[in-house]
């Protein structure tokens, strides 16, 4: 799938490497994120959490520094208690400092099947020496100890200098998601389980088996209206997504005995124990009703009757902005002529009078649910294409369905049965944007290079704005290294004022010879995290 992700790709290596300050720039915040960060910093039973800890203050003097933690813990029964960690830098001035957490009857995941960001590695997976990612237990012998049991729900506040956040190890009830609700008599259905209580890992897609005919989870679903067939394993749709996809196929792997059907889901704590065991006690149930049937209208393709339906489109969210990228969902079950395969359907986009054809890719083989993106780019024209978008204006999305619900009646009346469906796209345009110049290294005496290994490096750019009204604004320098890794990152602070150039500066001393790439971009701040200029790159060599 062409998905044009700039902005995010970028925002994230800015989460990931350290932030190298110019000496007038504001002092950046402390920051705590976890692996659970999207699930309300929640983890249970076997699973491991990890946390990262970016001190974008950090000296960027070439040695692992390390930073204390301090670590509170609150049992729901029991006595609670603390723990003061020392982390080390994941490598040298990072700016990130990495520990993991879990209780310590947990057995499902070992510091040796982690992914660390830590370049020495974690503590006890047999490999790593010095300055390991501390891999921190808690329990009634663990290193944080408190009076509390595997499965037993305890609070955590965790804090790093001038940072705090709260994490939870509780369960998290268990939700249940079908693709569609309408099916063909031979359809592939795709189940979803949505529980973070089976996030084990947060480095790798985790997963369970549903056996309908042996345990641990043949109670785990149940079909009224029907019944389940064969063993389905159930994936993590990514790592720590904490939805989990399993596919069946109506006439074999689920025996239809009705036209309506309902599929129920029983919570668990453990997918690795039947409901019966004492931590799968939450007698929660969620349920999805869906239909199976060929009824009419339908349509012969390919030998295969398909119902027609008028499509839905959508997007993910109601206005953007430029530098964002516009995600269009396009749901239209009788354009999966072909259950075997992932299917494309092609859309229109018109602004200002002029147009563009994208494309939209199935998201599963046999699910009738079609994704497309495109990227604002930030001087207004859509990428990849010569369309602008006017300010106040916005973007018309076009799919033409060959096939819409009246298709059999307007071909027996003779009529063109295609018809247009449409979403309009709303996008923000008229506040500031910028532009912005590759950066230039210069030496000490102005020279443009090539420099040596350990001499001191300006970094220049000029920003250029282009608006009506002053706005903060940030801008990004990176240095990579020609194996791709980032040796430098400064986030710089600023103000663009209307008709003017601001030159940006930052400082940075190369540690080793090579061929170095210079990024540079302009952001709006890291909490709304616009990009409002294209990334331009550069070259400087060191010797």
């Amino acid at each position: 799938m062409n998905r044009l992700l700039l902005g995010v790709g970028i925002m994230f290596t800015l989460i990931i490497y350290p932030y190298s300050l110019m000496p007038d720039a504001h002092a950046k915040e402390v920051i705590i994120r976890t692996s659970a960060f999207a699930h309300a910093n929640t983890f249970f039973g076997e699973s491991v959490l990890q946390v990262v800890v970016t001190d974008m203050n950090a000296d960027d003097d070439a040695t692992i520094e390390d930073i204390t933690v301090d670590i509170d813990a609150d049992p729901d029964s029991g006595s609670g208690g603390t723990v003061s960690v020392v982390v080390p830098e994941t490598s040298d001035s990072s700016g990130r400092f990495e520990f993991f957490l879990a209780h310590e009857d947990a057995q499902a995941v070992s510091p040796a099947d982690l992914d660390p960001s830590n370049s020495q590695g974690v503590e006890g997976d047999g490999l790593c020496v010095s300055d390991c990612a501390p891999f921190v237990t808690f329990g009634p012998s663990g290193d944080l100890v408190t009076d509390a049991d595997l499965y037993e729900h305890t609070e955590f506040d965790i804090t790093a200098e001038s940072a705090s956040i709260s994490a939870s190890y509780g369960e998290t009830l268990s939700t249940l998601e079908l693709d569609r609700s309408a099916y063909g008599s031979t359809s592939f259905v795709y189940v979803y389980v949505i529980d973070p209580d089976a996030n084990l890992n947060p480095f790798e897609a985790d997963e369970f088996v549903v056996n309908p005919s042996s345990g641990p989870n043949d109670d785990l679903i149940s079909l009224n209206g029907g019944s389940i067939n064969e063993v389905v394993t159930f994936r993590e749709t990514g790592d720590s997504t904490a939805r989990f996809e399993g596919r069946y196929r109506l006439g074999t792997s689920i025996t239809v005995s009705s036209e309506s059907m309902v599929i129920t889901l029983f919570d668990k704590a453990n997918y690795n124990a039947t409901l019966a065991a004492a931590e799968n006690d939450s007698d929660s149930t969620d349920s999805v009703s869906f239909t199976v049937g060929d009824s009419d209208p339908v349509v012969d393709v390919g030998g295969q009757q398909i119902v027609t339906w008028d499509p839905e489109l959508s997007s993910n969210k109601g206005s953007y902005a430029l530098g964002e990228t516009v995600w269009i969902t396009v749901t239209d079950p009788d354009a999966n002529a072909d259950p075997n395969v992932e299917e494309t359907l092609q859309l229109l986009l018109t602004s200002g009078g002029r147009e563009a054809n994208i494309i939209a890719h199935e998201t599963r083989v046999d699910n009738g649910v079609f994704e497309a993106s495109f990227l604002l780019g930030a001087n207004g024209f859509i990428f990849g294409t010569d369309i602008e978008v006017a300010g106040g204006g916005g973007i018309s999305v076009i799919y033409t369905d060959k096939r819409p619900a009246d298709y059999s009646q307007k071909l027996s009346s003779g009529e063109n049965p295609e018809q247009d469906f449409s979403i309009e796209i709303d996008v923000a345009v008229g506040g500031a944007t910028a532009s912005i110049t590759p950066l230039e290294a210069t030496g000490s005496s102005g020279s443009a290079g090539p420099h040596r290994v350990g001499s001191s490096l300006t970094l220049s750019t000029s920003v250029e704005r282009d608006g009506d009204a002053e706005q903060p604004y940030m801008v990004i320098i990176e240095v990579r290294n020609d194996d791709g890794i980032t040796e430098f990152l400064s986030v710089i602070d600023a103000t663009m004022t209307l008709n003017t150039d601001s030159t940006i500066q930052a400082t940075w001393t190369p540690v080793a010879s090579g061929d170095y790439e210079l990024r540079t971009f302009v952001i709006s701040n890291f909490d709304e995290g616009l990009v409002l200029s294209e990334l331009v790159t550069s070259q400087t060599t060191i010797l």
